[in-house]
């Protein structure tokens, strides 16, 4: 059997930065999973995540608009060919 909170566990050891949570997936339906494990799993230790910030809407819609983010700024990096 498969450990509870596989996918969140190792968005945990991999994507962190700082108190940031940085990660993301080509596949929909395991953000749609690993969204709420990682919810579970931080809120087994006291903590709640947001900030939530998603290029497709369809992942915000069960996160409150408090906790989702836009103000997101990227840099531009240009590079000469």
């Amino acid at each position: 059997m498969k450990r509870k909170l596989s996918l969140a566990a190792a968005v945990t050891i991999r994507d962190i930065y700082m108190d940031d949570i940085l990660t993301g997936s080509s596949d929909f339906q395991e953000v749609q999973l690993l969204q709420p494990e990682l919810i579970r799993l931080f809120k087994k230790v006291g903590m709640s995540l947001h900030k939530w910030c998603s290029n497709t809407p369809e992942i915000l819609t069960s996160i409150p608009k408090e906790e989702q983010y836009w103000d997101f700024p990227l840099p531009v990096v240009r590079q000469n060919n």
